[in-house]
């Protein structure tokens, strides 16, 4: 038997949580703990969260008195929970049966041959509360000129080393930045800088999309472009050995600063992306992140100094 914790950070979303806890209390695999992290909710969510785990032994649920954040919220449970494996799961989206017993046939596969694993992640698909329509496309295949190592970074999808969570300083390190909407990046970067990845290629989990508040509802502003600079000066050292993503990365930050209309900015940093990038990868960039440039480009401001 292999324990693992799974962890649920939530705010104000009771009916979203309680549909979340549901879709891991249906998992095929039962061998998990569950905490779940109320970020100090200032409605019922808690209340009505700690009824559903008085009828589940392997619920707990952690209350924040001080909000700190979705990743502040996963410490949280992190320092509760010993297992040697850690899954997490937003409060919006759902898991599907399979996907904690598919993603560990997969890491006990994989580790055979690479020990240095320390994640297995899948793939996810968005879909409206009903569960009754996919929005969008999914996230591309490895082979598709669409891919880029970052696109399954979804914190609704890993399976992690506790080890490997520990060795890179646990979701919150006391003594790096606070991000907001790059969070999840900084994550990932830090946990694959030492550690291998792997993917199972199939759908395992649903995003959710809602009218509630999202860390993702910032997308699109200066704000989150400038704090996407910041993390590429961070991880800049850590990842001059492997310049393929460092490339990838720049081309992530140039992305950025096209959503929030700075079409000189963005594409200044796209185009150093794409050079460092080789020019299979480069064509990938351009063909990835061509259309933000474009709707920039047509909708371009310079108010700020970078449109």
């Amino acid at each position: 038997m292999q324990l693992i914790d799974v962890i649920i950070p939530t705010r104000n979303r009771p009916e979203l949580t309680l549909a979340a806890i549901e879709s891991v209390r249906a998992q095929t695999y039962p061998h998990w703990r569950l905490w779940v992290v109320d970020d100090a909710s200032d409605d019922d969510t808690p209340e009505r969260v700690t009824l559903l785990a008085q009828r589940d032994s392997r619920i707990t649920v952690l209350r924040r008195v001080e909000r700190g954040g979705s990743n502040a919220a996963r410490q949280t449970g992190f320092a509760r929970g010993s297992a040697p494996l850690v899954a997490i799961l937003d409060s919006d989206d759902l898991w599907l049966p399979h996907k904690l017993e598919r993603q560990l046939a997969h890491w006990n596969g994989e580790g055979l041959c690479r020990p240095d694993l320390g994640v297995v992640f899948c793939r996810h698909e968005y879909g409206d509360l009903e569960g009754s329509r996919v929005l969008g496309p999914l996230p591309p295949r490895p082979s598709s000129r669409r891919w880029t190592p970052f696109v399954v970074f979804n914190t609704s999808t890993p399976l992690m080393s506790r080890a490997a969570l520990e060795c890179v300083g646990g979701f919150s390190p006391t003594d790096g930045p606070r991000f907001h909407t790059a969070d999840h990046m900084d994550l990932f970067l830090r946990l694959t800088r030492d550690h291998r990845m792997a993917v199972v290629p199939t759908v395992l989990v649903r995003c959710r999309h809602h009218a509630g508040q999202r860390n993702s509802d910032a997308q699109g502003t200066a704000a989150a472009a400038e704090e996407g600079a910041h993390l590429l000066h961070l991880h800049a050292v850590a990842l001059a050995g492997d310049p393929r993503r460092r490339a990838w990365l720049q081309g992530w930050v140039g992305g950025r600063y096209l959503q929030a209309g700075c079409f000189r900015e963005g594409a200044r940093r796209l185009g150093a992306g794409a050079r460092h990038a080789g020019v299979l990868a480069g064509i990938h960039m351009g063909a990835h992140y061509g259309p933000l440039a474009l709707r920039a480009l047509l909708g371009r401001d310079g108010a700020d100094g970078r449109g």
